[in-house]
């Protein structure tokens, strides 16, 4: 008995995992595995990314932050979450009114119309995965 059905087995009937349809479904080119240290490589002053997926259903970016990096001033997104997993040093999230001091370990998500932002209080780099679902756009206004 696999996950899927566990899931299911427990009153969860529309959990969305399937058997593959016969045809082995979408080719393996649509899939993404990366090493560490692999993804496309965006610089700006004070961080430096490593953009990791890139699909219209989900952006995932590598970003570094270095101490010198003022932040991100609070705002929202109307029409996506954006989530954030700590990797590496500490961040101080702006979650609606309140400040949070977030570790390795420690994960924010923001749904749409949540007043979020953030920065790297310091004195290390800051480390995050950073979640964009669906894309809407982030990535682009990354590289640019």
């Amino acid at each position: 008995m696999g996950f899927g059905d566990v899931l299911r087995g427990g009153g969860y009937e529309h959990f969305d995992q399937f058997d593959p349809p016969a045809d082995g479904g979408r080719p393996l080119e649509d899939a993404i595995v990366r090493p560490a240290g692999a993804g496309e490589p965006v610089e700006h002053e004070h961080t430096s990314h490593r953009i990791q997926a890139e699909l219209p259903e989900i952006s995932v970016i590598e970003m570094t932050f270095r101490p010198e990096f003022e932040g991100v001033d609070p705002h929202t997104h109307d029409d996506h979450v954006d989530a954030f997993y700590v990797l590496a040093g500490e961040a101080d999230f702006v979650v609606g009114n309140e400040v949070r001091r977030a570790g390795p370990g420690s994960f924010m998500a923001a749904p749409p119309g949540a007043r979020h932002g953030f920065s790297n209080p310091g004195p290390a780099d800051l480390r995050v995965l950073n979640f964009h679902a669906p894309d809407a756009g982030f990535v682009g206004r990354l590289r640019s």
